[in-house]
């Protein structure tokens, strides 16, 4: 969320003065409060999702850019880079790492709320037309009860048409055309895996 944002420790100089960083690189940040820390996860903000049905914010994608340990204490802190995913640069931010969590077991189920329902948002790729084993994000999260393991129905939007012949308008009905399961949930927001769709889905 924007909060979280605001505080996170960034980074703020190359120890060799550069500018563009990446993996064996040492960087000095400040913000780091909690020196009992030693890892850390190095991010940017990526895309701000917005609740197309109520405008509500839902907060920033964090875009992993690498991992970093630190060496040295203090205002500012001395780190290594560990792992790089995209160069790293000054003003990027970093995130503890206080625990190292090992990938889950699923055991899917249906939500304990069968009335939720909820919108994709966005694909990671870009992608407007998706298939199985796309990964999306939807606008559902932990305050509605979503949990990893849930599988959520896709359905297709109810869509205004004009008649062709005498220009009335009707709508063709929502259709089941596919499921996601849940893998990554947020208070707002989760990350879901289309397992499997009969058409494309959007």
């Amino acid at each position: 969320d924007a909060n979280e944002m605001k505080i996170a420790p960034y980074v703020v100089d190359g120890y060799n003065n550069r500018l563009i960083l990446g993996k064996y690189d040492q960087f000095y940040a400040r913000g780091i409060e909690d020196q009992s820390v030693e890892k850390f996860r190095v991010f940017k903000p990526g895309r701000h999702f917005t609740d197309p049905v109520s405008g509500e914010s839902l907060g920033w994608e964090a875009v992993h850019l690498g991992d970093a340990n630190l060496l040295k204490e203090g205002d500012p802190a001395r780190l290594t880079i560990t792992a790089s995913y995209e160069d790293i640069n000054i003003r990027d931010r970093l995130r503890p790492i206080s625990v190292e969590q090992a990938l889950p077991f699923f055991s899917p189920r249906a939500p304990e709320n069968d009335k939720v329902r909820g919108v994709i948002l966005d694909a990671p790729n870009k992608a407007t037309e998706l298939g199985p084993l796309s990964i999306v994000a939807i606008n559902l999260g932990e305050r509605e009860n979503i949990r990893s393991g849930d599988v959520l129905r896709i359905r297709s939007q109810k869509t205004p048409k004009k008649d062709p012949f005498n220009g009335e308008k009707y709508f063709i009905p929502e259709e089941n055309i596919g499921l996601a399961l849940v893998f990554r949930t947020f208070e707002k927001v989760s990350y879901a895996i289309v397992t499997d769709s009969n058409r494309q889905v959007t």
